[in-house]
């Protein structure tokens, strides 16, 4: 294993499903709106509501490929469609602001990922958050986390109209700080947006394998030069 140490001056972190479970809190955060939602609707099931949710992401940001920091209104608008129930501009946007701050209360960060923070803190690199998404969700979770001390720079999609794997999200970020691609680092869970999205543009790529939705994932067939973590505390090896 190289010595990084002296090479690497920046650490790019992905936030959902890296730094805290995501996933995890998206039922909860669903529930919560869909309580909500029927005080107005009570004829409304638990059921459909989620069916049609689901359905409605999967179009518009699967299918679609609509970037996710562009969706939040327009989400909320074909649920209601897809539920048949008018569209009230004030109930969206009261279920944006609820969803927001739902999702992140229910957020919990990985097991080490504290530990992670202080090293790397500890040994003055430079941090930073790049995830796809909206920033206000973004601070929200921050803040409930409890971790916006520990980064120099958050960045998100919306903020700078480029998704990750776009390399320009990545260019943001070293611009930023002026430091040259491969002293940097991106942690991250994504394949396609955090591994393949770095690789493009000469950082190296550590795959966050200890996200519950990868840890029996087949990693063999990844590029030779990504370096695969199981447990936050692995990344301090490997700087070390």
């Amino acid at each position: 294993m190289m010595n990084t140490k002296n090479k690497i001056k920046l650490i790019i972190f992905d936030l959902d499903n890296t730094i805290c479970d995501t996933i995890g809190a998206i039922p909860k955060s669903m529930s919560v709106c869909f309580k909500f939602l029927k005080n107005f609707y009570p004829n409304i099931s638990f059921d459909l509501f989620i069916q049609r949710e689901e359905s409605v992401f999967n179009r518009l940001a699967v299918e679609q490929k609509i970037p996710v920091y562009s969706i939040r209104a327009i989400y909320w608008h074909e649920i209601f469609k897809e539920l048949n129930i008018p569209i009230n501009p004030i109930l969206i946007k009261d279920l944006i602001l609820l969803y927001s701050d739902q999702l992140a209360k229910n957020v919990e960060l990985f097991d080490g990922i504290t530990e992670l923070l202080d090293y790397l803190k500890g040994e003055k690199f430079k941090m930073t958050i790049l995830s796809n998404g909206d920033y206000i969700t973004k601070a929200h979770m921050l803040q409930y986390l409890n971790i916006l001390h520990y980064f120099d720079l958050v960045v998100s999609s919306d903020m700078i109209l480029s998704e990750k794997p776009n390399p320009n999200a990545f260019k943001y970020v070293l611009n930023h700080f002026n430091i040259d691609p491969q002293h940097a680092i991106m942690i991250g869970d994504e394949i396609k947006n955090d591994i393949e999205g770095s690789l493009q543009v000469g950082i190296q790529p550590i795959y966050a394998k200890w996200s519950h939705k990868n840890l029996y994932k087949d990693t063999s067939q990844l590029n030779s030069k990504v370096i695969v973590c199981t447990k936050p505390i692995e990344v301090i090896d490997y700087l070390k």
